[in-house]
């Protein structure tokens, strides 16, 4: 029976016996019966509610800690966000302070690079012609030739010097400062995916909130209303059960009394007001780094707006502009916590059950379960298949700290982790596990691993095996279908050209074979073992055709013909060619010396009709100083097609090479370049040999090479 019908069964007792005199013993022994099921209920229904209001004010309380928790919270509430806002605030300074003293190198450079100009376009003309006829007046000539000299030698070289010198004092200015700018967009990037997190986190946490309050305040009237009639019964009652017991009807102060309005006042709920959070500047929520309004807020007071935009590297998440970066997970859940971390330490782990990668991509979080806090070296990494149960680390995390146990953390990447299709998530750990796992299925929960830790290139031989469910789960986008990204160079035209196999338009040349459905061959056009010391001056001078630029023994791979195929300091002077294209062509560099890696990238234009673009060497330090392939508007995947020749510390060092990177001026750092030669250094490839060797090649699909058989 319902507390209403009850209560109404308790008044109309009540009003019964409210008119007897007296109250006989059958009469008695039945409201006995009645009262003893009327006082069950009221045992349960009061407890009941009392359990409800307590109940509700928790939820209310746990919704209200969620809110609190996403500005509280260590790795992603507003301290740790204005944390990250100092950094950006320190490292914009830095910047700024760099880009301003590199202004003032500029002005220097152009002041004395002008000046060394103005003076040889100002020299006099020098009578050099020798009338061997008239003995006195060449003796007079070589006099004139020799005062000549010895009037403007000293200050030629000197103005010269100071031009070279200025402009090399700029170029590394120039390099660290590409060096601070990239520090300060990670850290920006860093902010604003904090930010994002924390705002996010606000904003579901209180929508859940006021969807909490608005239910449990409109369950409150009720709940009064229940209470109410409880009382009322109870009040009954115990009227009632007076009246048995004492043989004497119910009176009218009674059945008043039992009508008074019970008081509800401890049922009332307290919704607490939302404490306002600073939060993040709203307007770099909509300002993605290297996007029009990023320049303008953060780098309008800079002159040089080409460095800064050949320089610029975008946040993960706004690497496909207009398009929706789908995020991806793999692994298990991290809820999925109901085994054991591991117990070994100094070990390495490969999750095969969680299957390979699809396609190209980025990890950019992984979230997991702590079931053992503060211990040291956990990294994530990522594993290629190289043969047997045997994988090459290709990539790894900075360690990450776990400083809280019994809980799910996520770890978000500042730089995102690159994997390729067909490569594996692991991780290792220097102390134990942190993470939990349970028993699985050893053909589907594949789960290898291997004591000792390897560094990355090296090949794990993965000797332990077994069935697990590891409370992991990572975070990743793919690549676009459609991006330049997508051509494989893993296993891509992994053997070098060594001899003669085709000509081109009556010149011969070699060619290898495209694995990417290209019917158009690779002509190799350069090869090189050293930045400086495969050609100089005389080659270039030699050379029956020359389309690019010399200054002494720094001349530009791939501009002039020497040398023979198969050998380092080969070059074929694509100039030649140029007349035969109108459209675009394709570049790749293999890596190494006889295990090759080879990175392609395509679609780079002819500029004024040529392969190479010289028309920016004049300009100072610009994207195309040294000249490179292409417009300077190509750089698919961020990488120029940019020579380390002519101009600067690359030209007085006679330096020759071309490479891919991301910096369009020169290849001034490892960090810049796909791998391979840099200015002053190699950068290991992430498969090959490594030996310090560069084979350069084009493709088009007008080239009229004729194959020979």
């Amino acid at each position: 029976m319902d507390t209403k019908s009850l209560l109404q069964r308790m008044k109309t007792i009540a009003v019964n016996l409210k008119g007897l005199n007296k109250i006989d013993d059958d009469t008695a022994a039945g409201l006995r019966a009645a009262l003893e099921m009327a006082r069950d209920v009221l045992d349960e229904a009061l407890p009941a509610i009392q359990r409800e209001h307590d109940d509700a004010v928790t939820e209310v309380n746990i919704a209200k800690n969620a809110v609190d928790e996403c500005a509280s919270s260590d790795i992603q509430g507003q301290s740790f966000v204005d944390g990250l806002g100092d950094n950006v605030h320190a490292a914009r300074q830095e910047h700024s302070a760099c880009r301003s003293h590199e202004a003032e190198m500029e002005d220097a450079e152009t002041h004395q690079c002008t000046d060394f100009n103005n003076f040889v376009n100002e020299l006099p003309d020098m009578h050099c012609g020798l009338d061997r006829s008239n003995k006195e007046n060449a003796v007079n000539t070589i006099n004139e030739v020799s005062a000549y000299i010895a009037s403007y030698q000293a200050m030629a070289n000197e103005k010269m010097e100071n031009c070279h010198t200025s402009r090399a004092i700029l170029e590394n200015q120039h390099s660290q400062c590409t060096v601070s700018q990239t520090y300060f967009e990670q850290q920006y990037c860093a902010h604003r995916t904090a930010c994002t997190n924390l705002v996010g986190c606000r904003e579901h946490a209180e929508n859940t909130y006021h969807l909490t309050c608005t239910s449990i305040a409109d369950a409150v009237d009720a709940r009064k209303t229940e209470f109410r009639t409880v009382k009322q019964i109870e009040c009954f009652l115990e009227a009632i059960e007076e009246a048995v017991d004492t043989e004497n009807p119910v009176g009218d102060a009674q059945m008043m009394r039992c009508a008074d309005i019970a008081d509800t006042d401890h049922l009332d709920i307290d919704f607490p007001t939302l404490e306002d959070v600073a939060g993040c500047d709203e307007s770099m929520m909509h300002r993605p780094a290297c996007g029009e309004s990023f320049f303008e807020a953060e780098y309008s007071p800079f002159v040089q707006r080409a460095a800064l935009e050949a320089a610029c590297t975008s946040c993960v998440d706004d690497s496909q502009v207009g398009e929706v970066v789908v995020v991806h997970t793999k692994g298990d859940e991290p809820a999925n916590n109901g085994g054991p971390a591991d117990g070994a330490s100094s070990i390495q782990f490969i999750d095969l059950g969680a299957g390979a990668f699809a396609q190209n991509g980025h990890l950019t979080a992984v979230s997991f379960y702590v079931a053992r806090a503060n211990q040291a070296g956990h990294k994530l990494q990522i594993y290629r298949h190289s043969h047997g149960d045997h994988y090459e680390l290709i990539a790894e995390s900075p360690p990450i700290i776990s400083p809280n146990s019994d809980t799910v953390q996520r770890e978000v990447f500042v730089t995102p982790i690159q994997f390729r299709a067909g490569d594996f998530f692991g991780w290792s750990h220097v102390d134990r596990g942190t993470v939990p796992f349970v028993g699985g299925d050893a053909v589907t929960n594949v789960v290898r691993w291997r004591y000792g830790l390897e560094s990355i290139g090296a090949q794990v031989n993965f000797n332990g095996v077994g069935g697990r469910s590891y409370a992991y789960q990572v975070e990743y986008t793919q690549a676009s279908a459609s991006s330049h990204a997508m051509v494989d160079t893993s296993v891509a035209w992994n053997h070098a050209c060594d001899d003669t196999t085709a000509d081109l338009d009556g010149i011969p040349i070699c060619t290898v074979n495209s694995n990417d459905g290209s019917a158009n061959p690779w002509v190799l056009f350069g090869d090189i073992s050293s930045q400086i010391n495969n050609f100089g001056a005389h080659e270039f001078a030699n050379s029956p055709t020359r389309s690019g630029l010399q200054r002494g023994d720094s001349v530009q791979v791939g501009t002039f013909s020497s040398g023979s195929i198969g050998t380092p300091g080969y070059s074929l002077d694509l100039g030649q060619f140029a007349h035969l294209t109108t459209g675009n062509f394709d570049l790749m560099i293999q890596y190494g010396d006889s295990q090759l890696f080879s990175h392609a990238e395509l679609g780079f234009r002819k500029t004024d009709g040529s392969f190479i673009n010289n028309g920016h060497t004049t300009e100072g330090v610009v994207v195309g100083e040294h000249g490179l392939w292409g417009s300077r508007d190509d750089h698919p995947n961020g990488y120029y097609a940019t020579f380390c020749a002519y101009n600067g510390g690359c030209g007085g060092g006679g330096n020759d090479f071309w490479t891919f990177s991301s910096h369009g001026i020169y290849p001034n750092s490892a960090s810049s370049v796909v791998c391979g030669m840099y200015y002053g250094g190699w950068q290991n490839c992430e498969s090959g040999d490594n030996g310090n060797r560069m084979r350069y090649y084009i493709r088009s699909a007008e080239f009229p090479v004729t194959m020979r058989r």
